[in-house]
């Protein structure tokens, strides 16, 4: 028996060692790990807030108390805001319905822009928190605005280099028919008025070329209205008549969505659109072929989409066609499709092309529909 209880007590103590062993070793892990966390946390280089029901920031990391002093207990919308109001499109409220991260950006105090990246965060006792980074994009803003500044003015230069070179050549011709209208008595009757029928030609190409680009230059105002696009489609296909009678000419289908709902747009402006690319696929097919106008609705948007059974766009052009003065076709102004474009956009709108020589090529005009 006396051995039996030595034994006995002897294994209790090595398990109470062993155990007090282990204690010691996971409360070195776990203060190594807080550690870890902590420097983790505050080595960001960012933001990070946890914040609860109540808009109260419980805890927050080194960076937030560098930027706006002890930050721990007050309100988040007093901290980041400029105006020290709640962030347009809080997302506090929507916390138990988020299944991802949600960005949001808030104009702060002293001109700063913050974007905040927030995720829910369920606490032990069943209440959910928001967890926000919050990262200082004001000079990446600064960046962006000064970049796109840049390209502006990149696209000025491009425009008024394009826009020389189409007078220039109009000009020139016009100079050159001049000089032969000085010495009228070396001109028969015939040459003299096919000099006269030149200046006149490029006068009215020198006058399309000023008007596109102003166009294109000084958009003007939208007036949107509620309307029915299929309206607009039927006058643009009245505006090709000529191409429809024509011997040989082109065939135009029409298919119309009936579901499609009146929408608020510029029916001038859009007319405009359909007619500058049913005319550019009218003068690729060389007045010949199938044109085909497709109305109708998907995602939410307006679909109107132009196809043509022409030659089809080569891939090393169709990222060109856009650009202001590029053209294919003879004493084109290569404006067109940059009015278009320029119109579509101005309504919240886009257009895409699909080209697939020598099978034709698709334009697909989005808009947005809008109800007032």
């Amino acid at each position: 028996m006396p051995v039996a209880a030595m034994a006995m007590c002897f294994y209790f103590l090595s398990a109470f060692a062993i155990i007090l062993l282990v204690l010691n070793r996971a409360k070195d892990e776990v203060a190594a790990l807080e550690e870890f966390n902590k420097r983790l946390v505050d080595g960001l280089g960012e933001g990070l807030e946890l914040i609860d029901g109540a808009f109260t920031i419980r805890h927050a990391n080194r960076w937030m108390a560098q930027q706006f002093g002890p930050v721990v207990g007050r309100r988040c919308y007093e901290v980041l805001t400029a105006d020290g109001r709640q962030c347009p499109g809080c997302l506090l409220a929507q916390r138990h319905e988020m299944d991802a991260p949600v960005r949001l950006h808030v104009a702060g105090p002293n001109e700063r822009r913050f974007l905040l990246t927030c995720s829910p965060v369920r606490q032990p006792d069943g209440q959910i928190f928001l967890l926000e980074l919050v990262a200082d994009v004001t000079e990446q803003e600064r960046l962006r605005t000064r970049l796109g500044e840049a390209e502006r003015m990149a696209a000025v230069g491009e425009l008024a280099a394009g826009l020389a070179h189409e007078i220039r050549n109009p000009l020139a011709a016009i100079v050159n028919a001049a000089v032969l209208l000085e010495d009228e008595d070396t001109l028969t009757p015939e040459e003299r008025s096919s000099t006269l029928e030149a200046v006149k030609q490029e006068t009215r190409r020198l006058n399309t070329t000023l008007s596109d680009f102003l166009l294109f230059a000084r958009p003007r105002e939208l007036k949107r209205q509620l309307g029915d696009i299929r309206q607009v489609v039927e006058h643009v296909t009245a505006l090709l008549q000529e191409e429809r009678t024509r011997p040989g000419g082109v065939q135009v289908e029409i298919r119309v969505d009936p579901t499609l709902p009146l929408f608020a747009f510029d029916a001038d402006q859009v007319t405009q659109v359909l007619w500058n690319i049913a005319l550019n696929g009218v003068e690729a097919m060389q007045r010949r072929g199938r044109l085909t106008l497709d109305v109708g609705r998907q995602n939410g948007e307006a679909l109107i989409r132009i196809s043509d059974t022409g030659p089809g766009i080569p891939p090393e052009e169709r990222w060109r066609i856009f650009q202001p003065f590029f053209s294919k076709k003879p004493g084109g102004t290569g404006l067109g499709l940059a009015i278009a474009q320029r119109i579509v956009v101005a309504h919240g709108g886009r257009i895409d092309l699909e080209s697939a020589p020598p099978q034709g090529s698709r334009f697909s005009i989005y808009l947005p529909l809008i109800e007032g």
